[in-house]
């Protein structure tokens, strides 16, 4: 919604590996390899609340596309 109602870009990221260096309730930080990728803007300056959803998927969809075939990074 902020970035709706300000028109800014939204930049979609998606990171993987991080769980592995520190799992959940972990006080822990171990070794490894954390990738991330960051896609291209997703412009807002003409998206209305409207097309909240739509938007929404258009952010989601690279994101899950990339972790789902470990091209996170």
């Amino acid at each position: 919604m902020l970035a709706l109602q300000s028109g800014a870009p939204i930049v979609p990221v998606a990171i993987a590996g991080s769980y592995e260096i520190m799992p959940k309730h972990s006080r822990w930080i171990r070794g490894g390899t954390i990738r991330v990728r960051i896609f291209p803007a997703i412009e807002t300056a003409d998206c209305t609340a409207a097309d909240r959803d739509e938007l929404q998927q258009a952010v989601r969809r690279p994101i899950a596309t990339a972790l789902e075939n470990g091209r996170d990074a």
